[in-house]
């Protein structure tokens, strides 16, 4: 009877084991399943963490970032730049797609295994792939923001009354290219949106006939030849 008893308990703790096994593998499955869906640790995609994410919440986060407005100072003007206007487009599927065969890994049971050993994924970068109109951009700067800021030179002129003339004054505009480039650099980058826009100066031009004329007449006044 004791050897039956014996039996019987064993095989009870045999069966609990099995159930209790069982029981924690589908729970480790069940974990393991639920990690896939999101993205692992130490990941970003063109320097935008996306760890923890789903695919969705990923894509959002991307459009997020690289659709707040890039800031152009012009000295001590602000001027914020809708990045839409000169066409700027984030290749989402592309990207979420390097993504996504990170996040997956290989197969099904060699990522689990790595799971139930708590084996974490190297960091993982995807890089930005993205693009924008140049010729948008240069137009933008010379028909929005260099008619509104732009300094005019001024060329020297006669002083009322008086038979000096005034110095010429030199203007301001916009370095084109090396706008172009640093506004890029912005676009592309997930933090540093801020651009001081690059300038030159604009020379005064030769003194107008006109303003000869009138500096002649003015002298010829002071004279008393008139």
């Amino acid at each position: 009877m004791r050897k039956r008893s014996s039996g019987v308990i064993l095989r009870w703790i045999s069966v609990i084991s099995l159930l209790l096994s069982i029981i924690f593998l589908t729970i480790q499955l069940i974990m393991f399943s639920r990690s896939r869906i999101t993205y692992p640790a130490n990941m970003d995609i063109g320097g935008v963490p996306i760890s923890g994410l789903t695919r969705d919440q990923a894509a959002s986060r991307l459009l997020e970032v690289y659709n707040m407005p890039v800031e152009l100072h012009y000295q001590d003007a602000v001027i914020h730049m809708d990045p839409n206007v000169i066409g700027f487009e984030l290749n989402l599927e592309s990207m979420l797609a390097s993504a996504d065969i990170i996040r997956v890994g290989g197969q099904f049971w060699n990522e689990f295994w790595k799971f139930m050993w708590n084996e974490e994924k190297a960091a993982a970068s995807i890089p930005l792939d993205a693009s924008y109109s140049e010729s948008l951009l240069r137009n933008y700067l010379q028909t929005e923001i260099s008619p509104r800021y732009d300094q005019p030179a001024i060329a020297a002129r006669p002083q009322v009354g008086s038979v000096v003339f005034q110095p010429g004054q030199s203007g301001t505009t916009i370095a084109l290219d090396r706008a172009v480039f640093q506004i890029e650099n912005a676009l592309f980058s997930p933090t540093r949106r801020t651009v001081d826009l690059p300038l030159q100066e604009r020379q005064p031009g030769r003194t107008a006939f006109d303003n000869l004329e009138i500096l002649l007449k003015q002298i010829l006044d002071v004279a008393e030849f008139d």
